[in-house]
């Protein structure tokens, strides 16, 4: 009888503690299982926040491990001129960036330093136009990848060549409207001395002819002055000369 009590409390016991192992077994693997569950709700969450910024935003996103695309959204397909599905799975670098940009941007995405830079972006239709880079280290399902987003800056460089333009403009503009009120200076003098020679000369003197031809030199002075004025103020009628500007027909 010793025995089987003996054997009976040996029995329980290893029964006891196999119990107690199979619960701290099905404890780890209840913890291990929602933790893998947490792990993959924060990446599908982590998925969507990218798949969320990447379609909504109106640059071009691509997310890309060693220069292949594993994910873009629909700005860069458009810009790329390509179906969102073709794009997946190529080298987009090479297929957009022209060539003698390459090597540039290859180096430049390397940095890991996030500053923009332009390059001029190629489609395969052969249209090229210049885009804005930037380039980030980021993580897609998981994995470690680059993030990249693209910008057509055609309307930017096309307001800036504007402003270039005005600028310019204006700067002639200023010139030339020095110019002409010194011009107008230099015809104000030579009118004014021509009417005190033809006040001294009498009427039927043979020089008033010739100071007469040389009045009329003044006056087409008078009125390309003018029209350099009228160009200075943004004025579209160049012909008609400036009168308020013109040297004085009168008594000196």
């Amino acid at each position: 009888m010793a025995v089987l009590e003996s054997a009976r409390v040996q029995l329980t016991a290893t029964v006891q503690a196999q119990n107690a192992q199979l619960q701290e077994s099905n404890r780890r693997l209840k913890k291990e299982m929602a933790e893998r569950k947490a792990a993959e709700q924060a990446l599908k969450e982590s998925r969507d926040r990218y798949q969320l910024y990447s379609m909504a935003s109106t640059e071009g996103i691509l997310f890309h491990a060693n220069g292949i695309a594993i994910e873009v959204n629909d700005a860069l397909a458009k810009l790329c001129e390509t179906p969102r599905e073709q794009l997946i799975g190529m080298d987009i670098l090479h297929h957009f960036v022209s060539p003698e940009d390459i090597e540039s941007v290859k180096r430049k995405m390397a940095a890991n330093d996030g500053y923009a830079y332009e390059i001029t972006a190629l489609t395969p239709s052969g249209r090229r136009f210049p885009a804005e880079l930037r380039s980030w280290p980021g993580e897609l399902s998981g994995h470690p990848c680059r993030v990249v987003s693209i910008r057509d800056i055609r309307q930017r460089k096309k307001t800036e060549r504007k402003l270039i333009h005005s600028q310019k403009m204006e700067a002639i503009g200023t010139l030339a409207s020095g110019i002409a009120h010194d011009f107008n200076n230099m015809l104000a003098g030579i009118q004014g001395n021509l009417e005190i020679i033809r006040h001294q000369l009498s009427d039927r003197s043979p020089h008033q002819k010739r100071l007469a031809i040389i009045g009329q030199i003044v006056e087409r002075g008078a009125k390309l002055s003018g029209q350099l004025l009228g160009y200075a103020r943004g004025g579209t009628d160049g012909n008609q000369p400036d009168r308020s500007e013109s040297p004085s027909q009168g008594e000196p």
